[in-house]
């Protein structure tokens, strides 16, 4: 069983780094906040 979500390679991170971004500039939510700045900082490695 495979947990990628469909997430395969780091263009697919960054694509969803975008999209959690667009929803940021609706509406912020703490949780997605994290969830965004997590993304971000983890994809420099």
């Amino acid at each position: 069983m495979s947990l990628t979500f469909g997430f395969y390679s780091i263009r697919d991170l960054f694509a969803k780094l975008h999209r959690d971004a667009d929803s940021l500039d609706e509406e912020v939510k703490s949780d997605s906040f994290f969830n965004f700045v997590v993304m971000g900082y983890s994809m420099k490695e």
